[in-house]
């Protein structure tokens, strides 16, 4: 009964962290666009600025509406970007929960508790995954040494045999 469950919740946690970290580059690519469009509109409006005259008050001024009314005006490919990285946060936040209560159902399974191997990966995991919650970037960490606790130590999770401390 707990080989089946393990190897379930093992294939679970290995294709959630699989999917975490792709969300997790494909959101790096749209945040590399987003600040792209961000330099870009910066440097226009410093360009803009210092190209003219700017001693003049009226040019000046005309020159600032226009640089305001490109800088908060969206184009439709803006908009669809941003609604997808809004997404793309929230289904990262949910998958990320997801993965948190799965390394929790997978550290209480009670059999754990007789190798200190796995403990010791599992509460470095669970340590990693909690700084992740309020520090960017360390969630990526965390899946990553989630996927190598499930590649490197597949037998030792699912064979009950060698889950046992011998003294």
């Amino acid at each position: 009964m707990y080989k089946a469950e393990i190897k379930r919740l093992l294939i679970s946690l290995k294709n959630l962290t699989i999917t975490l970290i792709s969300i997790r580059g494909v959101r790096f690519v749209i945040e590399i666009i987003w600040g792209i469009m961000a330099f870009w509109l910066l440097t226009t409006w410093l360009f803009t600025a210092s190209s003219e005259d700017i001693t003049d008050p009226k040019i000046w001024q005309e020159k600032q509406d226009a640089v305001k009314n490109q800088l908060f005006r969206f184009s439709g490919p803006q908009f669809i970007l941003l609604l997808v990285l809004i997404g793309l946060i929230i289904a990262n936040w949910i998958f990320y929960i997801m993965f948190f209560i799965k390394l929790n159902r997978l550290q209480k399974l009670h059999f754990y508790i007789q190798n200190p191997i796995i403990i010791a990966r599992l509460s470095t995991i669970k340590s990693y995954t909690i700084i992740g919650f309020f520090v960017g970037y360390v969630d990526l960490v965390a899946a990553i040494f989630a996927l190598k606790l499930v590649a490197s130590d597949w037998r030792r999770l699912t064979e009950p045999e060698q889950k046992k401390l011998e003294i």
